[in-house]
């Protein structure tokens, strides 16, 4: 500090506390954001009345008041403690002692700005006792003041935001000695301050109170509708169970009953053969036997025979050969029924017969082996075989069951207040029409803006009517008959017959009742509603989601009766080759009535301002067809009838000044000749490439118009719009080979592709492109009626529009432009509108409102470094600038 010796007070004063405005030293220092610094009474006076802006002398930034104004900006604290070295300096008092005492006195003044509270009572309290310091140590030393530890506080200054005592008011703070006010003003004021600080804070807990609720009730539906879910599911598996059972025991059964048939006969044969096999064994044990006991009485001597037909044996041996003749006899004929069974009858053969003749007995082998058996027994009346095979149906049902989806969990993240309701009613009266259906367009988003795309969202509409003023008028005719009639018979009747009228006039209004909007849903988030209007007059519609009303919903729309169309025999179109019926039915669209009230409309936008009439002098145009901006204002539009490009500077403060600046382009077919332009844009290096429709080049250009290179030479046939992609190459649209080539800024061809019809990728009469932050291309198909995107090499990615004069909807898209938020930004040429899309999803979001000068026939489109969105509406020979919504 002891520099400061040396230092002229006056060259500190006028280089640091000098304001710029009124040149005199700083009576209460406001910032602005870019950090200069003036009086607050000079910042107050150089502020329009009612303005909503302030402008800094230094720098010409603007930016928005605070909602108190002037008073509300912050205050300098470095010019305060500036301002403060200066008087001491001024004042010659000792230097190092005072910016020590000055750095104590604003650091326990911070503090006590933050947390210390301010009580005059303990100066009461305490009296002028300054030697008693037991137990009140801590209260007297915050009442000291810090700069001068003998002296007591007694004041605040306003202006510096600091206690002060006698000696700082003397020395520091007599140059404003208005805002210097006794600590019991100070006290009342803080504690109104921290009182209306608890009552906001209280407030506000009433309002996280209620969204805490909000959320609870969320997650209790939630919990609840889990439950629902689950015990769907539940029945429908006990269902698919419970027809499963019931199939599985059809089968069971029919697996028994054919079992069971099967077992029966093959049982029945295993019977019988069992007691064949009992029989045979019966047969040869009583054979045996018999044998054996013929064998025993031969051993036993001689027998006697007493029959008359016998002679006597003596021997033995002779009886037991009689014996066994007679059993054979006997058992012979049995023992060959019980050998034939279950055999079929044999075959005789050659053998058999000679066999027969040569011997009186017949031999059992011989005979077994001169036939041919076919046994009973030899195979089962059954098989073994016996299986369940699965059906084709059964693994067509397996297979269903394990790859088919067997229900959808159905879950979003739309919100109500998030979701907005679009639609051409909403801005122009005239296209609601009683008896024909009125369209809008739902958008649903979820909490962080981004667009709903499940289609799951459970949207519900419905218009009721609610206009009163047609009965009111209808009805009052009648009123004043009643009440004349009253006046001529007495007013006897006239209070009854009054309330008939009024009743009369509330079941009319009951009449009409609430119509149900039928709902579409569309695959990209969006919603269609749609609803016709019966009567004439107001309708308000409301739109929900899960019960839930969306922003700014119910919304009025006034229907009105058609009018009898009127031919006009003396009004004619011009005819030109370019074709009477897109300019009559432009014509019809800049047409367009005008509504009786303005319609309750979500969507503002408002046009900020025009350039250009039809002519030929310096910034008049005759056919204009795209334009391109740069960050340093100016703004350049080509013009193929007039054979160059303008030059304009657009200052977009907040009253928009258009300038024309200049203009270049040679006519002719030459090199760095211009013959008819279409489409333009700005390099990076801050060049300009224009695109050559009939001389089939790619101009480079400087700035300020001189000719650099060409591109395309050889390869383009007919080149419309040109942009430039993430990687510096230039992409050019190639109206008549309906392709799309990507060039270096040198002129060496990247690739190519597309090609004309109407497939997916394919284009047909392509005018402009645009590139968004994932480095896509965004083309306008103008013959197939949509937006078609394209990847960087050239892969279809999807594509969005249809034909038609619907939202979402085009007739010839021609300009499009993509802001910083993902809007896409398309006009709509033969429906003579812009419309903004979403470019994640290609959702339809909304219109640019331009009913107070309507476009005919737009075409090039582009954002200003400010974000305004300049139009060339081709039909109106002009330029126009559009404020984009900062909120879809």
């Amino acid at each position: 500090m002891n520099n400061y010796d040396t230092m002229n007070i006056g060259q500190i004063s006028q280089l640091l506390l000098t304001c710029n405005l009124c040149e005199q030293l700083y009576t209460k220092p406001k910032i602005l954001p870019c950090f200069h610094t003036f009086c607050e009474s000079c910042l107050g006076s150089s502020v329009p009345p009612h303005s909503l802006g302030i402008t800094c002398s230094e720098c010409y930034s603007h930016y928005i008041l605070p909602e108190e104004g002037v008073a509300e900006l912050k205050c300098s604290f470095l010019i305060y403690r500036l301002m403060e070295t200066y008087h001491n300096m001024d004042l010659n008092q000792n230097e190092e002692n005072e910016s020590l005492g000055f750095m104590e006195f604003m650091d326990n003044s911070s503090q006590l700005q933050v947390g210390h509270p301010v009580d005059n009572n303990n100066d009461q309290t305490n009296g002028g006792d300054d030697d008693n310091d037991d137990g009140n140590s801590s209260d007297h030393q915050m009442m000291r003041c810090n700069q001068h530890e003998e002296e007591r506080i007694t004041c605040f200054c306003d202006m510096c935001e600091t206690l002060l005592c006698e000696k700082c008011l003397e020395l520091r703070h007599k140059h404003h000695p208005s805002s210097v006010v006794s600590l019991d003003v100070v006290a009342g004021r803080s504690k109104e301050s921290l009182l209306t600080q608890t009552d906001k804070l209280k407030d506000r807990r009433g309002v996280l109170e209620k969204w805490l609720h909000n959320i609870e009730e969320t997650i209790t539906k939630l919990d609840l509708n889990r439950d629902f879910a689950e015990q769907n599911l539940s029945k429908a598996f006990k269902v698919l169970e419970e027809a499963l059972y019931w199939r599985k025991e059809e089968s069971l059964k029919e697996i028994t009953e054919r079992f069971t048939e099967k077992a029966k006969l093959l049982t029945r044969q295993k019977n019988e053969l069992s007691c064949y096999i009992r029989n045979m064994d019966s047969a040869c044990q009583f054979v045996a036997q018999n044998l054996s006991s013929i064998a025993k009485n031969s051993d036993s001597g001689d027998v006697t025979l007493t029959d008359d037909s016998f002679y006597q044996l003596k021997s033995n041996h002779a009886y037991n050969h009689v014996k066994d003749y007679f059993l054979h006899k006997h058992m012979t004929s049995r023992l060959d029924s019980i050998y034939a069974y279950g055999r079929a009858q044999p075959n005789k053969t050659a053998n058999y017969e000679k066999k027969l003749e040569c011997s009186g007995i017949p031999d059992t082998d011989s005979i077994t082996a001169g036939l041919f058996f076919t046994e009973k027994f030899g195979l089962p009346n059954g098989n073994c075989y016996f299986e369940w095979k699965k059906s084709d149906d059964f693994e067509r049902l397996l297979n269903v069951i394990q790859t088919c989806k067997v229900g959808t969990t159905k879950t979003h993240h739309a919100l109500a207040e998030k979701s907005k309701v679009n639609g051409e009613c909403l801005q122009n009266s005239a296209s609601c029409i009683v008896g024909e259906e009125t369209r809008l367009f739902l958008t649903t988003k979820d909490f962080s803006d981004v667009v709903e795309s499940s289609g799951l969202v459970d949207v519900t509409a419905s218009a009721e009517y609610c206009d009163e003023s047609d009965h009111k008028h209808r009805d009052a005719t009648s009123l004043n008959t009643v009440s004349r009639n009253a006046e001529e018979n007495g007013n006897g009747m006239f209070s009854n017959q009054k309330n008939l009228i009024q009743e009369s006039q509330r079941e009319n209004i009951r009449t009409k009742p609430t119509t149900i909007c039928k709902i579409k849903t569309n695959i990209n988030g969006s919603y269609e509603i749609i609803f016709v209007p019966h009567f004439p007059g107001k309708y308000s519609l409301s739109v929900k989601i899960h019960g839930q009303p969306v922003l700014k919903a119910p919304c009025i729309v006034e229907a009105f009766s058609k009018p009898p169309a009127k031919e006009n025999r003396n009004q004619k179109f011009k005819t030109t080759k370019t074709g009477t019926r897109n300019e009559a039915r432009h014509k019809k669209i800049i047409r367009r009535p005008k509504s009786t009230g303005r319609i309750i409309n979500p969507i503002e936008t408002d046009m900020l301002s025009s350039m250009g009439k039809t002519g030929k002098t310096k910034g008049e145009f005759t056919n204009p067809q795209d334009v391109a901006t740069h960050e340093n204002g100016k703004v350049y539009v080509t013009d193929t009838n007039k054979q160059c490009v303008q030059v304009f500077l657009v200052n977009e403060n907040k009253d928009m000044t258009i300038k024309f600046v200049s203009r270049f382009g040679q006519k002719g077919r030459g090199v760095g000749d211009v013959c008819r332009p279409t489409g333009i844009t700005t390099l990076p290096s801050g060049d300009l490439a224009v695109s050559d429709y009939d001389n089939k080049v790619v101009n480079l250009f400087s700035p300020d118009g001189k000719f650099r290179s060409r591109i395309g030479s050889g390869k383009l046939q007919g080149p419309r719009g040109v942009c430039v992609n993430r990687n510096n190459h230039l992409i050019v649209i190639d109206n008549k080979q309906c392709k799309v080539f990507l060039f270096q800024l040198n002129g060496r061809l990247v690739t190519k592709f597309g090609s004309r019809g109407t497939g997916s990728s394919q284009l047909a009469g392509p005018h402009y492109a645009v590139v968004d932050q994932n480095n896509d291309i965004y083309i306008t198909d103008f013959y197939n009626h949509c937006i078609k995107v394209f990847s960087s090499s050239g892969t279809f990615l999807r594509s969005f529009g249809s034909q038609g004069e619907g939202c979402g909807q085009f007739n010839g898209p021609t300009g499009i432009a993509i802001d910083s938020r993902g809007l896409v930004i398309v006009a709509d040429w033969g429906n003579s509108r812009l419309q903004i899309f979403d470019s994640r999803q290609g959702s339809f979001l909304s219109y640019v409102n331009t009913d107070e000068e309507p476009l005919y026939g737009p075409q090039g489109l582009s954002l200003t470094h400010q974000k305004s969105l300049v139009v060339v509406d081709t039909g109106n020979k002009c330029i126009k600038f559009f404020k984009v919504l900062n909120e879809i």
